[in-house]
């Protein structure tokens, strides 16, 4: 398949993040099997702060989710912001 054909992939539920599951390595590890099952490769999948690139802590308030696979030669890169501060509207984007 080439990557004009793919669809989205929902790999790491940020609607999960602004509702408020703050278990990272467990969200990281599902989008890590995600990518995986739409046949892609891995490279790397961080939730970090926004702001400073950082790991998250108890204190972040922004975050950002980096993401890079390979689809056969192909690499694909991703970053959503996340702010947890916000409430998450109906159509999951935060009100921000």
């Amino acid at each position: 398949m080439m990557p004009s054909q793919m669809g989205p992939i929902p790999y790491l539920d940020a609607d999960a993040i602004r509702a408020g599951e703050r278990d990272y390595p467990g969200l990281l590890a599902a989008g890590i099997q995600t990518l995986q099952a739409a046949g892609l490769r891995p490279d790397y999948l961080e939730i970090r702060n926004a702001l400073d690139l950082l790991p998250v802590t108890a204190d972040s308030k922004c975050l950002v989710i980096l993401a890079a696979a390979f689809l056969g030669k192909t690499r694909l890169l991703d970053n959503l912001t996340v702010d947890i501060t916000a409430p998450a509207t109906d159509n999951g984007k935060s009100s921000t």
